[in-house]
């Protein structure tokens, strides 16, 4: 995982550069951004790295995603293929008309449909971001985006700044975002998917989106920090009502055990924010090292980058002076809160 660093053991060495080595035996793995690659000259060799990679991640409490762990004979493509027939699909990036995004996002959806467990349409609307003239018909592009993010909803960062600049610029309905991130949190909570329902609630916040009763149940119930912190900041918006079982249950997180555990991010930045009243009271006083870094205002969730995201792609810039339609003003530091989450991939 990026940024991680395992136990030291036998046999291996880690360099937590951009590029880092393992070697072990016969094998070596190459880690590259979030894809990992082990070449081995004996058959054996691939079982043995897949049981010290999870000896490793154990450490952290980490495994390895089934769903994306394979082993392979060569020689394999180096490149989705499904990427590389839409990367060459033609689409002009000024003065795109209808028939040609609708033919590009078709051409999409059948390569999705047949490569389900690949990126197929996080790449599509990726595209969609470096037009260089406002789209004729804003509306058919925000239901292109939706329809993709409803499909395969780690399509919300990019369709984020797309939707902004879109309404920003067009009076277009906020209900249809509404109710694709009303189902994205609906199914995907129960499924513990905590990147996609962090990205649907960040969506919400960002756009104003009040949050149902069942999906702010639904979210609670998944137990997971970042999410539960931004449906904290949601209900301070008053963009989430929380009744009596939302307040016992969400505060129950917060625990002075729980600052050396599983739940400390949420432990800490709940009781720091006054986010909830923990039974314990403020426990974070008492404790030394929670105690100094609340003193200190050390926090690693900032509400303030919800005002700079909400105004982040509405610049008035002229069009003549913009590299992009949609991507004016987008800066990565503004998702830095779920570059982990992406990185680990914990689906």
């Amino acid at each position: 995982p990026t940024g991680s660093k395992p136990a030291a053991a036998s046999r291996r060495e880690w360099q937590p550069d951009f590029i880092g080595v393992i070697d072990l035996k016969t094998m070596t793995l190459l880690k590259r951004a979030e894809q990992q690659h082990v070449q081995g000259a004996a058959d054996y060799a691939y079982e043995e790295a897949l049981a010290t990679l999870e000896e490793a991640l154990s450490a952290y409490e980490l495994e390895l995603n089934s769903l994306k762990t394979s082993i392979q004979e060569l020689p394999i493509e180096l490149d989705n293929t499904a990427i590389v027939a839409l990367r060459g699909y033609p689409i002009p990036e000024s003065g795109a008309s209808d028939s040609s995004l609708v033919s590009f996002f078709n051409q999409a959806f059948t390569l999705a449909k047949e490569n389900p467990s690949k990126p197929i349409l996080r790449f599509a609307v990726g595209r969609i971001k470096n037009l260089k003239e406002a789209p004729s018909n804003p509306k058919l592009v925000q239901d292109l985006v939706l329809q993709s993010a409803t499909i395969e909803p780690g399509v919300w960062r990019s369709a984020i700044p797309i939707l902004q600049r879109l309404h920003a610029k067009s009076n277009l309905p906020e209900d249809p975002i509404r109710s694709v991130i009303e189902v994205t949190i609906r199914q995907q909570a129960p499924r513990q998917h905590s990147s996609e329902v962090a990205w649907a609630l960040w969506a919400a916040l960002v756009f104003g989106i009040t949050l149902s009763s069942k999906a702010t149940k639904a979210v609670i119930r998944m137990k997971d920090d970042v999410c539960a912190l931004l449906l904290l900041h949601a209900h301070e918006e008053g963009l989430a009502t929380f009744d009596t079982w939302c307040i016992k249950h969400i505060s129950e997180l917060a625990d002075p055990a729980e600052l050396y555990g599983e739940h400390w991010l949420f432990s800490f930045e709940a009781v720091a924010k006054n986010w909830v009243t923990p039974s314990a009271g403020n426990f974070l006083a008492s404790d030394p090292v929670f105690g100094f870094l609340n003193t200190q205002g050390i926090s690693f969730y900032d509400k303030a980058t919800l005002s700079t995201a909400r105004t982040a792609h509405m610049g008035a810039t002229s069009e003549a002076e913009e590299y992009s339609y949609f991507s004016q003003g987008t800066s990565d530091d503004l998702f830095s809160l779920f570059d982990d989450y992406d990185d680990l991939d914990d689906e």
